[in-house]
């Protein structure tokens, strides 16, 4: 499998949104009417309105998108990775590895480091971010939508 990643393309719209939101809709890691929430910032028309500073990276393995990244500049030289999503069928293939290495690579001069979080029981997203190289520095009980999480960060400089 050659994994390619990239930024959104108005070509990859629907098939990423398709993606973005089964990924979503799928994980055990949160109440259901939250991931529908989540999931309609996803739709093909959001992801066209997607704004300045935003960011959308796609991993594509030929003409199948098999993973996702989506996140936000913010001011201070913070880059804030909202989502990373990786098909069913291609986990433990290095596409999550993939996406945040291309992560780091497109905002790297414009941000000094990218946060993200997890739930505390996300084991498999924080194995990821380990061993790319992301540190745990906070942990929030009770936070967004009442659920615990922890805060992970990757210095660029």
């Amino acid at each position: 499998m050659a994994i390619r990643v990239a930024r959104l393309s108005q070509g990859d719209v629907a098939k990423a949104s398709a993606l973005a939101r089964r990924v979503m809709l799928a994980t055990p890691y949160y109440p259901r009417e939250v991931l529908e929430e989540e999931a309609r910032r996803f739709t093909p028309a959001a992801l066209r309105k997607r704004g300045r500073g935003t960011l959308f990276l796609v991993a594509r393995d030929g003409t199948e998108v098999l993973g996702f990244c989506a996140g936000y500049h913010e001011d201070g030289g913070l880059f804030w990775l909202d989502w990373i999503g990786v098909d069913a069928r291609a986990r433990g293939r290095g596409v999550g590895r993939a996406l945040l290495g291309a992560l780091e690579e497109a905002v790297g001069g414009k941000a000094r480091k990218i946060w993200c979080d997890t739930r505390t029981t996300n084991e498999e997203s924080m194995a990821l971010l380990r061993k790319q190289g992301y540190e745990r520095v906070a942990e929030y009980r009770r936070h967004w939508y009442g659920l615990d999480f922890y805060i992970w960060e990757k210095r660029l400089e």
